[in-house]
């Protein structure tokens, strides 16, 4: 039988090195994590949800690329990856749509009798407009 050289089945092994260095950078980001928790950015929690996404984002690459083998595997094997961040975004944007729905509230979304929000209680047809009875009463 003859030798080969290079191993044609796709099976690949990474150095520990590589591991050890992964797991150092993923302890890293977990405390910048952490450290990100503990202040409060100006802009309010937007910018540090902001903050917080990127860095699970980061942590969640590094495990896909380097320990489930993403970076050495096929083009459809990466498509497939790049469409999992892509569809974890698309949910994301989704739901922040959801639970922004009561900040600005429009007669038909919600009964008559539901309490929309606690600093904004009546509804109007044109958003952010008051009634003509308070309107009149502030003044």
């Amino acid at each position: 039988m003859s030798e080969h050289t290079e191993h044609t089945h796709g099976h690949h092994v990474d150095s520990p090195k590589l591991y050890y260095g992964t797991f150092a950078l993923l302890t890293v980001l977990m405390l910048l994590t952490i450290g990100a928790s503990q202040v409060h950015f100006p802009g309010g929690s937007l910018v540090n949800n902001l903050i917080a996404m990127t860095i699970a984002v980061l942590k969640a690459a590094l495990v896909v690329a380097i320990f489930m083998g993403v970076r050495k595997g096929s083009g459809l094997i990466k498509l497939y990856a790049l469409g999992g961040f892509v569809w974890f975004l698309l949910f994301f944007i989704m739901f922040c749509d959801y639970m922004t729905r009561s900040w600005e509230p429009v007669r038909g979304w919600v009964p008559k009798d539901a309490p929309v929000a606690v600093d904004y209680p009546y509804v109007t047809d044109t958003p952010g407009e008051r009634p003509a009875h308070e309107a009149k009463a502030e003044h």
